[in-house]
């Protein structure tokens, strides 16, 4: 049976030896985050200069956000339900540019969503690793 979701803001957790966590944003919707161990070859990639985009991954909406230290995505998208009760408000421009956005119905992405696809970027780290 599923439990109701716990009434947190944020969580941290290791997930086969890398620090994981989750942070909900100002409009109370989930961010996972995946730290990047020393050396790692996606600390060299920069967000100013959107060289993440080239980074493949299954996570929600795709990654959001990249540090020398931490990836991550948001569950806050076109499509995507706040837990103040609206959809983003971003004129669904992410639909155009997400294409695994587009099939989905309007929904709240809870605690458990947010922590199996913050494991699921922690796997592409490791399989990033790898490589």
């Amino acid at each position: 049976m599923k439990c109701k979701e716990l009434d947190i803001d944020h969580l941290k957790w290791d997930y086969k030896n890398l620090k994981c966590e989750i942070i909900r944003n100002n409009f109370k919707c989930w961010c996972g985050y995946v730290f990047l161990p020393i050396g790692h070859p996606w600390r060299k990639k920069d967000f100013q200069e959107q060289s993440f985009l080239n980074i493949e991954s299954e996570v929600h909406g795709g990654i959001t956000y990249l540090s020398k230290e931490k990836i991550g995505f948001d569950c806050h998208h076109a499509y995507d339900i706040s837990p103040m009760g609206f959809t983003n408000s971003r004129n669904y421009a992410d639909m155009r540019v997400n294409k695994r956005l587009r099939q989905e119905e309007p929904s709240y992405k809870d605690v458990y969503f947010a922590i199996d696809h913050t494991e699921i970027l922690a796997n592409e780290v490791i399989e990033a690793i790898v490589k």
